[in-house]
């Protein structure tokens, strides 16, 4: 998080308003929830920098490098996240 410094003012204010931002977390765990509670906390320390998490995206039983790859509906959530994010 040290290079988010730029984002926020002398006051530790937003320097630049509200920004949205997408999470994704690639787990080996296949149980995609495992990690919520810092998911959780890690947005929650992004909100005070003036990064709004949109959402959450969580790829879980990832061991095969092909487990992201190979789901089209993870695939098709990533990219209408993106083209949110990208419309605002």
């Amino acid at each position: 998080m040290f290079r988010l410094f730029s984002i926020i003012g002398p006051d530790f204010k937003p320097r630049y308003g509200v920004k949205k931002v997408a999470l994704v977390y690639s787990l080996g765990n296949p149980q995609a929830k495992a990690f919520k509670e810092y998911f959780d906390y890690l947005a929650g320390g992004l909100k005070l920098l003036g990064l709004e998490v949109a959402a959450t995206i969580v790829c879980a039983g990832a061991n095969d490098p092909q487990k992201a790859a190979g789901d089209s509906q993870l695939r098709a959530r990533a990219f209408e996240l993106g083209r949110m994010l990208v419309s605002g």
